[in-house]
């Protein structure tokens, strides 16, 4: 029984750094995205913007 319990914690521990690493992946991802998402958002209305100016 004790064997069992620790096999038990000893998967359940690492599930939770598997866990943890993805959490920590995506919200790298995050701010990968957060960064480049007002960039590209610019850059659109920069395109619109000299759309409007030049057609």
């Amino acid at each position: 029984m004790h064997e069992e319990i620790r096999a038990f914690f000893v998967c359940f521990y690492h599930k939770l750094v598997i866990v943890k690493m993805v959490l920590k992946m995506l919200s790298i991802v995050v701010k990968i995205l957060r960064t480049k998402r007002p960039l590209s958002l610019h850059n659109h209305c920069y395109n619109e913007y000299y759309k409007d100016k030049f057609s």
